[in-house]
Order: C-alpha cells, then structure tokens, then sequence
C-alpha cells in the first residue's frame, strides 16, 4: 500500500460487509448454486461478506457524478475477501490452493474512458507498471497476461 500512495493512490481500508445489490451491480451472482458469495442470515439478506475490496470501493460511487476536473481517483485498497466457491468452483486452476477467506491489496481506479481503457500512458498502464514494480521489487517471477 505504501508504494502505491506514493504513486498517488488514496489509501481505503473497504468493509467486510456490503449490500447484496452493490455485489450484484458489480457483476456477481449472490444466489444459485454456483455462487461464490456468501450472503448473511436471511434476517439480513440484503447484505452479503464482500468477495474481493473493489464491491466496497465501487459502492462509494453509487448515485454520485463526478466532474471531469475530479478524474482520475485512484484508490487503493486493504480488505478481506470471501469466497464460498461451492460445488468446488475453481477445482479445475490447478497449482492453487483456494481458501474461503483472505486478504488482499487491490488497486481501484475512476476515470474516463479514454484515460482507463488502455490507450499509452493510461491509468491502467500506471496500475500494470506499478505491480510489475512490486513484483520486480519484491523478485518474483511473472507473466504479463497481455497488453495492458
């Protein structure tokens, strides 16, 4: 987190507990059986354990509009992460060992189209460099899953 604050990221510790209609808003399924979202007690079943720190941190932005002179945000992130992954979703990554509850750093970004999509000098470019960074940093071997 350090490293990323000093690249101009916002420092965001997120909630462990989101509403279930910011998870669906985000693209995950809170129900089914192939769900990996662990919804709360049906007493509370408008609320779900966040499955990674970008549901929270894109629930900051629900129902506000930023001003183009307000872009990019940049955010990063420390929270914890929950996966059910019933029916053994995630079996067929070999090498990986799934556990339903970690944490992570992630890095979180607002911008306009043309400045996150990818183009040269993008906000993405910035994310990508700055993990290549990390990694370099920290002499871990990598792989780039293509262009950034």
């Amino acid at each position: 987190m350090h490293k990323a604050c000093g690249k101009g990221f916002s420092p965001v510790i997120t909630p462990d507990i989101v509403r279930t209609g910011v998870v669906e808003g985000c693209g995950f399924h809170p129900r089914g059986e192939a769900t990996q979202v662990y919804a709360l007690h049906h007493h509370h079943g408008h609320l779900s354990l966040s499955g990674t720190a970008e549901v929270p941190l894109a629930g900051m932005f629900i129902e506000k509009t930023l001003t183009v002179d307000q872009l990019p945000v940049r955010l990063v992130a420390f929270g914890r992460s929950y996966r059910a992954e019933s029916g053994g979703a995630g079996r067929a990554v070999k090498g990986l060992y799934r556990v339903h509850q970690f944490s992570k750093v992630e890095l979180f970004a607002v911008t306009e189209t043309d400045e996150g999509d990818g183009g040269e000098g993008g906000v993405l470019d910035e994310m990508v460099a700055l993990q290549e960074e990390i990694c370099a940093d920290l002499g871990l071997h990598y792989q780039s899953a293509g262009d950034a």
